[in-house]
């Protein structure tokens, strides 16, 4: 909790583009938007999770909130074989959902609803053709994403829709149904996946 409080930026926001990891595809400026959301998104979890309650984490919520209600709508398909955004929303649902469950404010629940809904809708959209989510899709670049969903996005996101749908956000049916079908053709006989 004092690390994430500590390292949490001026905006709100956690993350930076400045990275030494140079053999990561990331298309500009696209990645990073995602990334950002990502990474913010889990921090706020993390905050969330643990239950941090000291003033200076309480402030480091609300900033991280009000960051990402304004900022997780923009992370999109960062370009045709790359869709990084999938993160950002599982993530940004998440963390949303976990502030929409202890909101007592109706006006502000409703927008962190309002905002779930947002994305919702965006994994919807980037949902891949054999149902599941996943991050690239270099063979065939279509508006639908084609093969190639992995089982721990598609269980990042599934996760998210849950958590999303314990707060009455309409989650549709037929996601989280290609969602666990995809997981279960990928399941080995051993339970690996």
């Amino acid at each position: 909790v004092a690390y994430l409080v500590k390292a949490q930026n001026k905006d709100g926001s956690w993350g930076s583009p400045a990275s030494n990891l140079w053999d990561i595809y990331a298309p500009v400026p696209g990645s990073f938007v995602a990334f950002q959301v990502a990474a913010s998104s889990l921090a706020l979890s993390g905050l969330l999770e643990a239950g941090a309650d000291s003033p200076a984490a309480r402030q480091a919520v609300a900033r991280a909130a009000d960051w990402l209600l304004a900022n997780h709508g923009k992370a999109r398909r960062v370009s045709a074989d790359t869709l990084y955004n999938v993160w950002a929303q599982a993530y940004a649902l998440e963390a949303l959902a976990r502030l929409a469950a202890r909101e007592r404010d109706a006006a502000r629940r409703d927008a962190y609803l309002r905002a779930c809904a947002l994305d919702v809708d965006l994994l919807e959209r980037f949902e891949f053709v054999d149902g599941g989510w996943g991050y690239y899709n270099f063979d065939v670049v279509a508006r639908r994403p084609e093969h190639g969903a992995t089982t721990f996005t598609t269980a990042a996101a599934l996760t998210a829709l849950r958590m999303a749908a314990d707060q009455g956000v309409r989650v549709p049916r037929r996601l989280v149904d290609r969602g666990l079908a995809l997981l279960e053709t990928c399941r080995r006989p051993d339970w690996a996946f």
